[in-house]
């Protein structure tokens, strides 16, 4: 992991997001910590990875019909910012927790059936 003081000098630059957000490096270095320390959290309380067939579910029904979501779907969705529009996910990243929830959000908004999430995630032994 590369410190923050390493970049120290660019630190006050500004660089452009793909959403046209400016953000400084030591910002989005924060923003990679927290990230790291979300995936390591998720992968100690989610081993089974339950956590992206729930997505993947949530996605089919955001997708295919959004008034029926429930009032926990809903939440978990806007708690991880899915707007509907998920970009694909590099093949170098799918074993890693951060690829494999956008996968199986990606996967879930393209699926017609949430009954097919378990084909997406087929490590958890739960169904949706």
């Amino acid at each position: 992991i590369l410190g923050l003081n390493s970049f120290e000098a660019d630190t006050k630059r500004k660089r452009r997001h793909a959403n046209n957000v400016n953000i400084t490096l030591e910002e989005e270095y924060a923003l990679l910590e927290v990230e790291r320390a979300f995936t390591s959290l998720l992968t100690t309380l989610d081993p089974h990875s339950c956590l992206p067939l729930a997505l993947c579910a949530a996605a089919t029904v955001a997708h295919g019909a959004p008034n029926n979501l429930t009032e926990a779907e809903r939440a978990v969705l806007q708690t991880i910012g899915y707007t509907g529009s998920v970009s694909p996910v590099q093949l170098s990243e799918l074993s890693t927790p951060n690829g494999h929830i956008r996968y199986a959000l990606m996967a879930g908004s393209v699926l017609h059936n949430p009954e097919d999430c378990t084909k997406v995630v087929p490590e958890c032994p739960l169904t949706p």
